[in-house]
């Protein structure tokens, strides 16, 4: 019967993701690119859940890329939380780093707009490496917890 349930949460989760998240992944996209269409600094190459913006700096061309969070890898995530049995707590921490990150990121991509070039560094570091990587190291890192906490009760 574990199974099931374990089958049935797997399943609402990746319903929810296709029916829920990605169609809101993308209109915040197409709400970015509205907002482009007055900007002249970058070129703009939208995705359906990110957009690439190259940026002539000097005599390189340099590439920035804005993604939005809850993508593949937190639905991977949140499908292996289901299979080792997340508590609430965790599957909070997983909402809360994704919403932080991306929260990070937007304020670095609105400094961005404003020709700062560490902020779209910043910005460019924080969802194309540390975005994936918290998400899928969080599940590695919750049984390494686990397995501390039943090392330290022996």
């Amino acid at each position: 019967m574990k199974w099931l349930k374990k089958s049935v949460l797997i399943t609402s989760v990746i319903a929810i993701y296709v029916f829920l998240i990605r169609p809101v992944r993308v209109k915040l996209i197409e709400l970015i690119e509205e907002f482009f269409k007055i900007e002249e600094t970058f070129h703009i190459e939208i995705y359906s859940t990110s957009l690439n913006m190259l940026y002539a700096y000097g005599d390189e061309v340099l590439d920035f890329s804005f993604k939005m969070p809850f993508g593949l890898f937190f639905v991977i995530t949140a499908i292996g939380l289901v299979i080792f049995e997340a508590k609430k707590k965790e599957v909070f921490i997983l909402l809360l780093a994704h919403f932080s990150i991306w929260s990070l990121a937007s304020v670095f991509f609105l400094a961005g707009l404003k020709e700062s070039m560490i902020s779209l560094i910043i910005m460019d570091f924080l969802v194309r490496y540390l975005l994936p990587i918290c998400t899928l190291g969080f599940i590695p890192f919750i049984l390494m917890q686990r397995r501390s906490k039943i090392e330290a009760k022996a």
